[in-house]
């Protein structure tokens, strides 16, 4: 699946980055780098990334590294407007956001 595939069509994300963190995941996310790898591996998994790899890519002290290229594919597979700098900043200065939105997005969307 991806562009194309009836789920694009979109200028940008439904949900937006800090209203993805509601209730606190933002915060539960920055004190479990393991919380971080389950859900880099669901969005990967969701969109057909390699979801191990992508699990794995959040773990070290720099989870960023796994969160900014697949903020990059979801949006890939999604179809909305390809806007890496965005990609790049929310990654690095508020990578659980990220995270959240991307699982967020693809929920919103019935990606299963």
């Amino acid at each position: 699946m991806g562009r194309g595939d009836g789920l694009g069509g979109e200028e940008n994300f439904q949900v937006t980055t800090f209203d993805s963190c509601q209730g606190g995941a933002c915060v539960f996310l920055t004190s479990c780098l393991c919380c971080g790898f389950v859900l880099n591996y669901l969005v990967a998994e969701k969109i057909g990334q390699n979801a191990l790899l992508h699990g794995l890519l959040a773990l070290p002290c720099w989870p960023f590294v796994g969160t900014i290229p697949l903020r990059m594919r979801t949006r890939t597979f999604l179809g909305v407007d390809d806007n890496r700098m965005d990609d790049v900043l929310c990654g690095l200065f508020c990578w659980p956001c990220a995270q959240c939105q991307m699982y967020n997005e693809l929920k919103e969307r019935g990606v299963d």
